[in-house]
């Protein structure tokens, strides 16, 4: 009656379902960190052992969610806290969390930003990955396409 392919098959989506619930009620009932990195295809692997040992040992609970675009490198590297409520407002910036991914993300020679660029959240954070040089750079290509400052202006640089 059941192939050896549903043997394997039907396990696999009991797991993927009760992964599912798990996640929807970490996430109803804490703060989600959604980062959005990109890395070096070949980098990836080592990444995530790296950044999940560091956040494991920041906070012993952690649960990581990893998914993305493998193809290009981008990433989108979640971390569930339990504990921590959507009231809390240190929880809400996620700097902690970020720190420590992007530092990682930094040394693995890769992106604090991936397909949704810096935005506001990430706006603080580029002072402390990119140098004044590149900073400047940035400012003089958006003052090149966008002379009268017209396209969000005071949102990134």
């Amino acid at each position: 009656m059941f192939t050896d392919m549903t043997k394997v098959v039907i396990p696999v989506i009991f797991y993927l379902l009760g992964a599912f619930v798990s996640v929807v009620q970490a996430f109803v009932f804490t703060m989600l960190t959604a980062i959005y990195i990109a890395l070096a295809i070949s980098r990836i692997p080592e990444f995530l052992t790296t950044a999940g040992a560091a956040l494991k040992t920041a906070f012993p609970t952690v649960h990581l969610i990893c998914f993305g675009h493998l193809g290009d490198g981008n990433l989108h590297y979640n971390a569930f806290i339990p504990g921590r409520e959507r009231s809390d407002i240190a929880a809400r910036a996620m700097t902690d969390v970020n720190r420590i991914v992007h530092d990682i993300v930094q040394q693995f020679g890769g992106s604090i930003s991936a397909e949704h660029g810096i935005g506001q959240s990430k706006r603080d954070e580029l002072a402390h990955y990119k140098s004044a040089t590149e900073l400047d750079l940035m400012r003089m290509v958006k003052k090149a396409i966008d002379p009268r400052n017209l396209m969000n202006p005071g949102k990134v640089l």
